[in-house]
């Protein structure tokens, strides 16, 4: 057995690892202030990724995602991953009793003249300086 296989504990030193030493943690693993850093991240991605891959909407499942291509692939998991996010709002606002308004912000309309259409052959108009304002 080699003796760094006999020992009990093993010293890393920041550094040490060369282009590796980016995946070095600096807290103990299982101490109190590892704990207290990593436990409710991970717990919280555990919820996220059991939710995702629940019955409901199963992002592991390719029979779910029919389109050939990775585009069409990336977009229906982005739209299903929206899906779950809405998912999580409406099960909050449920759980919460809130009810949510429909902006939650004023928007400003813009006022002056209206831009110009584009000419016949489809070109757009000339720029030139136009001012703004809101209200």
């Amino acid at each position: 057995m080699p003796r760094i296989c006999q020992k009990p504990t093993i010293t890393i030193r920041p550094g040490d690892l060369g282009k590796l030493d980016k995946f070095r943690q600096d807290r103990h693993y299982l101490h109190p202030t590892w704990q207290d850093a990593y436990r409710p991240e991970r717990a919280n991605i555990e919820g996220l990724n059991g939710r995702a891959k629940s019955h409901g909407i199963d992002i592991s499942d390719p029979t779910k995602r029919l389109a050939h291509g990775r585009v069409a692939q990336t977009i229906l998991l982005a739209l299903m991953i929206c899906s779950i996010n809405l998912h999580i709002l409406l099960s909050w606002q449920q759980t919460t009793g809130t009810e949510t308004t429909a902006t939650t912000h004023e928007t400003a309309a813009l006022t002056g003249p209206a831009p110009q259409p584009p000419d016949a052959a489809g070109m757009p108009p000339p720029t030139r300086p136009e001012t703004r304002t809101t209200t």
